[in-house]
């Protein structure tokens, strides 16, 4: 089977259309349509663009499973940022390597890992550090809170990465692997089978 040429942020808006009111995550704390996740991805994409994030840049995603994750990473791909997943197992030290090895420019985390984050002040330059708690001293609501132009840049399917996950580095340092929108795509399609 051969699949359209389309980014993941154009498959996910289709199914958003299709199916705004249905649950797109079910979570303890409440659930989260596909409008939602939507809207609330919009946002953070022009919250990143406003704060200087270019599109092709490494924006670094230290969470939990959960909306805000979810959120934050279609956020990301909407600002034409990469995606740069981080596992909240890693050490500080394991976690600036891949920060630095990647040349992120901004880092979005949970508040579970505030420690974490706290260790890593100062030891890697970023220009964006943003917690995606909703609670005191989180910056989930500044982030979706204002309404900023969404951008809409330009993305080669084929050719741009989406996602630059790092492997565990078990022969040596953890190297990223560069996905592509269709690599994502492929894998959404192959996975709903």
């Amino acid at each position: 089977m051969e699949f359209p040429d389309q980014t993941i942020v154009e498959l996910f808006r289709r199914r958003s259309a299709r199916h705004a009111d249905q649950v797109a995550i079910a979570a303890e704390s409440g659930d989260t349509t596909f409008a939602e996740l939507d809207r609330l991805s919009d946002r953070l994409a022009g919250a990143l663009a406003a704060a200087g994030i270019a599109p092709g840049e490494r924006v670094a995603l230290l969470a939990v499973n959960g909306a805000e994750f979810a959120a934050a990473y279609l956020g990301i791909l909407k600002a034409g940022a990469v995606v740069l997943p981080i596992n909240v197992l890693l050490n500080p030290h394991e976690i600036g390597f891949v920060l630095g090895d990647a040349g992120a420019v901004a880092l979005l985390y949970h508040p579970a890992v505030a420690e974490t984050v706290t260790a890593l002040r100062g030891k890697v330059a970023l220009r964006l550090t943003a917690s995606l708690g909703a609670g005191e001293g989180g910056d989930w609501a500044r982030l979706v809170g204002h309404r900023h132009p969404v951008p809409q840049p330009a993305v080669d399917p084929r050719r741009d990465v989406a996602a630059l996950p790092y492997t565990s580095g078990t022969t040596g340092h953890p190297k990223g692997a560069m996905l592509s929108h269709c690599n994502l795509v492929s894998n959404t399609f192959s996975i709903m089978q």
